[in-house]
């Protein structure tokens, strides 16, 4: 059980209070809402104890630095949404504003601990209730849309997301790494010739995701979407100008497994899969154009890689980064 003590003015005094020093005084308010007697040990700086207490030796500490310099919203509002219907939704609007409506804890700490587009972590622990409660997020920056890399990729804003669920939710998570089965993805030619519902484009997933990033709308072409994308209806993926490293991610969605890719292929791509889903898996993306639903003869996800992209899945084992949360409470009332 955590205990806490209701102290008010607390006073240190040792030693420069002998020698006649004014020491800090602060105020510590109880919001616990924790009511009895507790046992407890309480482990703090030897420094205070033997005088030697400083504002500026705690500023100077790696972990009040790296706290302090960490990127936040200028205004952030978080409240439990407690309708029975809905679908989660996330609004991006020009000048620096997002509003998350109906999610969930587990789809914020996803989304804000991406390493790259289309990251789909694979995250353990944490009270059952991050994936059952849900809540309405509005936050704003405090210079318009933060910057993103070359690539586009909004790892600021991920940033400050990170910030917000660690001072809001008490959010606390460590990285593991561990060995599990994963596929390869590979050509299934020697020649790496690829197949024909696998098209190379100009162009890339930079200004597609800046524009998303600044709330703007992304060129789309006519019948596809906008570049850097995936979508479609269960048994159809549809990818705008993507990679083959985000195409393996997302076919990892769909297979359950961690999914390398292994072809050595570079440049974008339009995609268009069409396979027996064995189950359903969350959007991984933006939307793309309309598609019809797959026919009830399709083949496997396995064999439509090989026949209509060329590629194939090959089972390995290898290491996996693991986001493992140690801690989350539910927000305060605002």
């Amino acid at each position: 059980m955590k205990a806490s003590l209701v102290v008010v003015a607390v006073a240190l005094s040792a030693g420069p209070a002998a020698r006649g020093q004014e020491l800090p005084r602060f105020e510590v308010v109880d919001r616990t809402g924790l009511s009895g007697r507790f046992d407890g040990d309480l482990l703090f700086m030897p420094e205070i104890a033997r005088g030697g207490f400083s504002l500026d030796r705690i500023a100077r500490d790696p972990l009040v630095a790296a706290q302090a310099a960490a990127p936040r919203f200028e205004v952030a509002s978080i409240t439990v949404n407690r309708a029975t219907t809905g679908e989660p939704d996330l609004r991006v609007q020009p000048g620096g504003r997002f509003a998350w409506t109906s999610t969930t804890l587990r789809n914020l700490i996803g989304t804000s601990f991406q390493r790259f587009a289309f990251d789909q972590r694979e995250i353990e622990g944490g009270p059952a209730w991050i994936d059952t409660a849900r809540f309405d997020v509005l936050v704003q920056t405090g210079s318009g849309a933060p910057p993103t890399d070359p690539e586009g990729f909004p790892g600021t804003l991920f940033a400050m997301i990170q910030t917000l669920l660690r001072e809001r939710f008490s959010l606390a998570t460590h990285e593991e790494v561990r060995e599990r089965p994963i596929y390869r993805l590979v050509t299934v030619r020697a020649d790496s010739r690829l197949g024909p519902e696998l098209k190379a484009v100009a162009g890339g997933c930079g200004e597609a995701l800046k524009a998303l990033s600044n709330g703007e709308r992304a060129t789309e072409r006519t019948g596809r979407g906008p570049d850097c994308a995936f979508g479609g209806p269960p048994g159809q993926l549809q990818g705008n100008a993507v990679t083959m490293d985000m195409l393996a991610r997302v076919i990892g969605g769909q297979v359950r497994r961690p999914v390398v890719n292994a072809t050595g292929i570079e440049g974008s791509f339009d995609v268009d899969l069409t396979f027996s889903p064995e189950f359903v898996p969350p959007p991984p993306g933006s939307r793309v154009g309309d598609l019809p639903p797959s026919p009830s003869d399709a083949p496997s996800i396995f064999t439509a890689l090989q026949e209509q992209l060329g590629l194939r899945l090959e089972s390995a084992r290898g290491e996996v980064s693991v986001l493992v949360v140690d801690r989350a409470e539910m927000p305060r009332p605002e």
